[in-house]
C-alpha cells in the first residue's frame, strides 16, 4: 500500500513553485520547481499531475 501524501511536502512544493514562477515565469520547468522544493521531478508529479 502506498504511503499517504504529506501535507507539509505539498505545501513545500507550492512554496517552491511560487518562488520559481515569480522568478522565471509560467514557462519555468517542473524540474526547477522540484529542485527548489528538494524533491525529485517524479515526486512532484505524485503530488501534482500538471502545472495548471
Amino acid at each position: 500500500m502506498a504511503r499517504p501524501k504529506s501535507n507539509d511536502k505539498r505545501a513545500a512544493i507550492m512554496d517552491a513553485a511560487v518562488r520559481v514562477i515569480v522568478a522565471q515565469g509560467l514557462s519555468a520547468p517542473t524540474a526547477t520547481i522540484a529542485k527548489e522544493a528538494g524533491i525529485s521531478n517524479g515526486s512532484l508529479f505524485t503530488y501534482f499531475e500538471t502545472k495548471a
